[in-house]
């Protein structure tokens, strides 16, 4: 999958243009229109205070479509020609080996004067798939970043915020497991499994056995475990005293710090331990070794 520059020219604006690009069928995961930030960049140009602008189209299976100038073409083409005396755009356009590859060069384009958030990337990734699109937003961010570790561990922020939101529609059945825990029942906390590397161990084992990772982490997730030497609720017990992302010492109130590496290692040992069946009073896991492999 790519996309590519077919073409780029510097043209001058005029309000018949601007018509032209404001009617052009848009990407369908655009940005809905917002009267608001087309007038403010329609009294920008009044003012004299808007210099260049690009605008940018992408064809794909043989249709061109506005990836970007759906704001500055509405604002422009209300505009006396006189202001628009001197003014310059930049029109690129592109040609897409997929519609995922219309949505990557929507996502680096179509931006205000500040990045996407990362919430906004994963949000427009997630239209993707109806069932990746109907989580709510704290639930889809918790995935896209535990999936992230899951895959490329401490390396995850190497990569791109679009690499990372195309993660939940590659695991959809993954999502729909882990939703169902992190979404949480009525009166039921479980902020202590809404973080990436317990997320991440979540995917490794369930890749290992979804059904066994289903039973494991409702245990995880309620404490039911009769036992308190039970494995999952050692865990429980870990994950709600610590605060992972540092690298050790105290964290905010009672709790101590760990590191995501540490938190993830516990995260299988604890899994490993409970599939075998045996008991432990404490989850130990020595840094200088390798990080286990969910069995």
């Amino acid at each position: 999958m790519a996309f590519k520059r077919v073409s780029s020219r510097l043209v001058k604006i005029t309000r018949r243009l601007a018509e032209e690009w404001s009617k052009m069928p848009a990407y369908s995961h655009d940005r809905s229109f917002k009267q608001g930030r087309s007038d403010s960049i329609h009294q920008d140009i009044l003012a004299g205070k808007f210099s260049t602008c690009e605008w940018i189209s992408a064809e794909w299976q043989g249709e061109s479509y506005r990836i970007q100038g759906q704001h500055t073409s509405h604002a422009i083409k209300g505009c006396p020609e006189s202001v628009l005396k001197g003014l310059m755009v930049t029109i690129s356009h592109f040609e897409c080996d997929s519609i995922e590859d219309m949505g990557i060069l929507w996502s680096t384009k179509d931006r205000p004067s500040s990045a996407h958030t990362s919430s906004e990337t994963n949000r427009f990734f997630a239209n993707a798939h109806p069932e990746v699109a109907a989580l709510n937003s704290r639930v889809l961010n918790a995935l896209v970043g535990g999936l992230g570790y899951s895959y490329w561990g401490l390396k995850n922020a190497d990569h791109s915020a679009e690499q990372r939101a195309l993660l939940p529609s590659d695991n959809v059945p993954f999502c729909r497991f882990a939703a169902a825990l992190l979404g949480g029942g009525v009166g039921q906390n479980v902020s202590h499994l809404r973080r990436s590397p317990v997320i991440a161990a979540m995917h490794q084992t369930f890749k290992v056995s979804s059904e066994a990772a289903n039973e494991f982490w409702q245990l995880v997730s309620t404490g039911a475990a009769l036992d308190r030497n039970d494995a999952s609720r050692v865990l429980q017990m870990f994950l709600i005293t610590n605060v992972i992302g540092g690298g050790g010492g105290r964290g905010g109130g009672f709790k101590n710090s760990v590191s995501r590496q540490e938190a993830f290692a516990k995260c299988i040992i604890a899994w490993n331990n409970w599939r075998k069946g045996l008991k432990i009073a404490k989850l130990q896991w020595n840094p200088a070794h390798a990080v286990p492999k969910a069995k």
